[in-house]
């Protein structure tokens, strides 16, 4: 599976320290600088670190998380994750990324993250 590509309006959920979901709508999406939206100054460190199979009305999205699991002590993530990554400390800032596979004309596979996933970030409860 390959990585997110750069793509147009993309809406993502930032889950800060504290467990506080966030919906934010980023206009020129780029997963090479989502760190900044997570509250981090660098990249070091801030990958992906779990996907889930999502089903909503018939249709599968990928879910990912990208966080840090390196960091000071005080800034421990506290948010809840499902398994697999129940057990992983988290350190700031984590995103979650929702992605659907969509077929093109020419037949190929391609991951785009695109306003298609919405119900993702409505099943999650985000208020805005």
């Amino acid at each position: 599976m390959s990585d997110l590509n750069k793509c147009s309006s993309t809406d993502v959920i930032i889950i800060n320290k504290v467990g506080v979901l966030k919906k934010l709508t980023i206009k020129e999406f780029d997963v090479k600088t989502l760190y900044k939206k997570c509250g981090f100054k660098q990249p070091n460190g801030f990958e992906k670190r779990a996907e889930w199979k999502v089903t909503l009305s018939g249709v599968t999205h990928l879910v990912y998380l990208y966080a840090k699991v390196t960091g000071r002590a005080t800034y421990e993530n506290k948010y809840d994750f499902p398994p697999p990554v129940d057990l992983t400390l988290f350190f700031g800032g984590c995103a979650l990324v929702g992605m659907r596979r969509e077929i093109t004309r020419q037949g190929s596979n391609k991951d785009c993250a695109q306003k298609t996933y919405t119900n993702v970030n409505t099943d999650l409860a985000v208020s805005t």
